[in-house]
């Protein structure tokens, strides 16, 4: 695991302290552009990247190899599928938003959101919880559902302009979103694939216009679709964690030998 340059009670009062700034960015520019406000997200989207980089001191999660069992290559390759299944829309978003009259601002809002999101919530928070949860044999599972949590009830802010159920309904995909985030995160060791993934999920035509466009869905599917996606990503960690601690056993044996 990297050496973060603050203890883990100043990663949580800075993480608190970011989450805070970025929802007041759109407080503060609200009726403005929206290139302007789009422009001054992706900014300070950047800003706090850079940031959470310097607290957390590295890019990766562990410094170490891990060596998947036949179970955790199995559930990979589910989550594989899950990612895909999620992400099925996005080339018709692609072509659409490509054709936008709003091209520029509706990237920018994708770019800040995926950039600062997943730097702040798989970057620093994940971070911080697997530091918590450190010594504990399911310590990536643990902290992926604890970030994931958090991530979640982030979104309940999105209630003070829009009805009470599509809230509910993002806060519990975007739940499981991060718990799917957070696996693909721990798997590959690194952010780059977290940022991009949730920029294309969120770049949409008209997005810089209007933030909240999606609405709301039939609790049975939604129930149906997500409660899979979920179970996979929490399968996936339970093998993985499985798989590390298997991988650390035989590292310190080799070691002793």
């Amino acid at each position: 695991m990297s050496k973060s340059r603050l203890p883990i009670s100043m990663q949580f009062v800075s993480a608190v302290v970011l989450v805070t700034l970025y929802l007041g960015i759109d407080v503060v520019l609200h009726g403005t552009s929206p290139l302007i406000h789009a422009s001054f997200r992706f900014v300070f989207a950047l800003i706090v990247a850079g940031i959470v980089y310097y607290i957390i001191g590295a890019d990766k999660l562990r410094n170490s190899h891990v060596k998947y069992r036949k179970s955790t290559k199995v559930w990979c390759f589910l989550l594989v599928l899950a990612v895909l299944f999620v992400f099925r829309n996005v080339t018709g978003k692609i072509i659409q938003v490509l054709g936008s009259k709003t091209l520029i601002g509706d990237t920018f809002m994708a770019l800040s959101a995926g950039i600062c999101e997943e730097f702040l919530f798989r970057g620093l928070l994940l971070s911080s919880c697997l530091s918590v949860f450190n010594r504990h044999r399911l310590k990536y599972t643990l902290a992926a559902c604890s970030s994931s949590v958090l991530f979640g009830l982030f979104h309940f802010v999105n209630a003070l302009h829009q009805p009470l159920n599509t809230t509910v309904q993002q806060v519990i995909y975007a739940f499981v979103l991060g718990l799917m985030l957070a696996s693909i995160r721990i798997a590959t060791n690194t952010m780059g694939w977290n940022v991009l993934l949730h920029s294309l999920f969120d770049w949409s035509a008209g997005l810089s216009v209007n933030p909240s466009l999606s609405g709301i869905t039939p609790w049975t599917p939604f129930i149906i679709i997500w409660g899979l996606v979920f179970l996979v990503a929490l399968f996936f960690l339970i093998s993985f964690d499985h798989s590390a601690n298997a991988s650390h056993l035989s590292k310190t044996y080799s070691l002793g030998n």
